[in-house]
């Protein structure tokens, strides 16, 4: 009796383990890439990297920490308790170009670093690509993924004191060969806060102020044109009690209200009508009893806040300088407040990672 012929994973032809792999997470891809040769160059190809995109295959998001010290990349760990403990390895080392950085953000992935006297960088920690983008100390910029044509495209508002104006440049990533792209805009460009650019699906959003109003300015990604939405109107707020996020793929905007003893959240649940839904509020009391802790009894505190994003089905908090956060749950409506250990002078800065297979370059 003829033995019958074993197949195995790597006898699986091209094209069907293309679609196989196009529906496997990111994180797990970078495994996959060892098993063989034909995996890795199924993996590898430009257009496999399109296919997984769009199927919109989303990791969990992961808590990382940025140790400019040992210049790497390495994941948070959290166990339940009120501690978050770095990993011993690194995920990633950090580019070359990325001394001490001033700000970063975030998009689908990608991270770029802001540069203090050194240039700027985005960087996939993932496959370890980065590339340098040149910026002026006063630009505007943010970074946004559109889902439809599968692009990232970084933009900048640049100031031109001379003339009185300010001009709009688009970078598409994966163009080298037209990098930079001035578009035209007779949009009205209010004052933008440098650190409030938020992405969510097909949108860059910013939040600007007019006198003593504040708004939100959407960028849509895909006809590359600037449109202005109100702020919801809440009582009992000031000029810089608010800040942007994204919740559950659209934007959002916080609020500290009651000298910061609490704090609500409204969702945006359309770029077009402008119309905003309070999603959650947190308890007062709770979040009251910490501050007066911390004697953060003025009516303005001048310790930092910092949102740091989704994570765990709530949000995340960065209270002060890189050590206490705080985790907010709305479907319980609790409060955690957490402490990232550390270990020696590190600077070191936590944010949300979910990994992504998506080129700079190609």
């Amino acid at each position: 009796m003829a033995e019958t012929k074993k197949t195995r994973f790597t006898d699986i032809p091209p094209d069907i383990l293309f679609h196989i792999l196009a529906k496997v997470p990111a994180k797990s891809l970078i495994r996959c890439r060892s098993v063989s040769k034909l995996w890795r160059d199924v993996i590898d190809d430009p257009r496999f990297i399109t296919t997984q995109l769009s199927n919109n295959v989303v990791d969990e998001s992961h808590l990382v920490c940025f140790c400019l010290e040992g210049k790497n990349l390495r994941l948070i760990q959290f166990n339940g308790s009120d501690k978050l403990t770095r990993s011993n390895n690194a995920l990633r080392t950090l580019p070359d170009q990325v001394g001490f950085y001033d700000r970063d953000i975030i998009c689908e992935g990608i991270f770029f670093f802001k540069g203090y006297r050194r240039g700027s960088v985005l960087f996939n920690p993932l496959t370890g690509e980065s590339i340098e983008v040149t910026l002026m100390d006063r630009d505007v910029y943010g970074l946004g993924f559109d889902f439809k044509s599968n692009v990232f495209k970084f933009v900048c508002i640049r100031e031109n004191i001379t003339r009185n104006n300010r001009s709009v440049f688009v970078f598409t990533l994966g163009n080298s060969k037209c990098p930079w792209r001035l578009i035209d805009s007779d949009f009205a460009l209010p004052n933008i806060y440098p650190k409030s650019v938020v992405g969510t699906p097909g949108y860059l959003h910013w939040l600007t102020f007019r006198g003593d109003k504040e708004s939100i300015l959407c960028f849509g990604i895909e006809r590359e044109e600037f449109m202005s939405i109100l702020c919801p109107k809440v009582k009992s707020t000031y000029i810089g009690s608010a800040y942007i996020t994204s919740w559950k793929q659209s934007l959002a905007i916080v609020y500290f209200l009651s000298s910061r003893k609490r704090i609500e959240v409204w969702v945006l649940k359309d770029c077009k009508s402008g119309e905003w839904k309070k999603a959650f509020q947190t308890n007062k009391v709770e979040l009251k009893k910490w501050y007066d802790d911390l004697g953060m009894l003025a009516p303005r505190p001048c310790v930092p806040i910092r949102i740091v994003g989704e994570w765990n089905d709530g949000l995340l908090f960065e209270i002060g300088y890189h050590v206490n956060y705080m985790f907010y749950n709305p479907n319980d409506n609790s409060i955690r407040f957490l402490e990232l250990v550390q270990e020696g002078q590190d600077f070191a800065k936590v944010n949300v990672f979910v990994p992504t297979l998506a080129s700079l370059t190609s």
